[in-house]
């Protein structure tokens, strides 16, 4: 069984495997003039794999300083997520379809169907959403806002549902083209999570 605390740093582990920068493409971008979230999704439909190494700083309202780890994302299309980090401590999260492993160093390997966890899996299927260019799924929980240009441009996530929103207030992704720069996860409580990433 996993306790109620490691299913929040799950749940906010899961967050972060949205932020993965795109290395292979199945076809090249389309560079029309018109830009929109249509446009954005129809491009990031085309990754069909991601890798990136990122820095992740967390804020806590009771820390001085914030929290960083360091590591590496990937995705392969249509379903599988990781996120390896490297520092401080060797941690691996691994999602394929509704099913996660996870591996802590020094601790025994737990596995969990997040379809059991109805919080847990709209943020996975949200991430994946994106990852997969699919807008239709990601606006089943979120209504989106999309500022900028094809070079530098915003997407807004806000929840919907009361349950995620009560969790969730805001997921800023910062990109270019189909590059994801940056990702800021703003929770209720007023903890903050940014993420920056660079590719490998």
């Amino acid at each position: 069984m996993i306790s109620g605390m490691t299913k929040i740093k799950l749940t906010s582990t899961i967050l972060m495997l949205l932020l993965l920068l795109p290395t292979h493409a199945s076809s090249e971008e389309n560079h029309s003039t018109t830009w929109n979230k249509a446009t954005l999704f129809n491009l990031m439909a085309t990754v069909t794999s991601r890798q990136s190494l990122f820095t992740e700083e967390k804020t806590l309202d009771y820390l001085e300083e914030p929290l960083v780890q360091k590591g590496t994302l990937y995705f392969t299309a249509p379903n599988q997520l990781i996120k390896h980090i490297t520092e401080p401590r060797e941690e691996i999260y691994t999602i394929i379809g509704s099913n996660l492993k996870v591996e802590i160093s020094g601790k025994p390997e737990q596995h969990l169907r997040t379809d059991d966890h109805p919080i847990l899996h709209a943020f996975i299927e949200s991430q994946r959403a994106v990852l997969a260019g699919d807008i239709h799924a990601l606006e089943r929980y979120y209504n989106l806002e999309l500022d900028g240009t094809r070079e530098q441009w915003t997407l807004q996530l806000h929840p919907k549902e009361s349950e995620l929103s009560s969790r969730l207030k805001l997921i800023s992704i910062k990109g270019k083209g189909i590059e994801i720069l940056s990702m800021q996860i703003i929770e209720t409580g007023g903890d903050n999570t940014l993420l920056t990433f660079m590719p490998k």
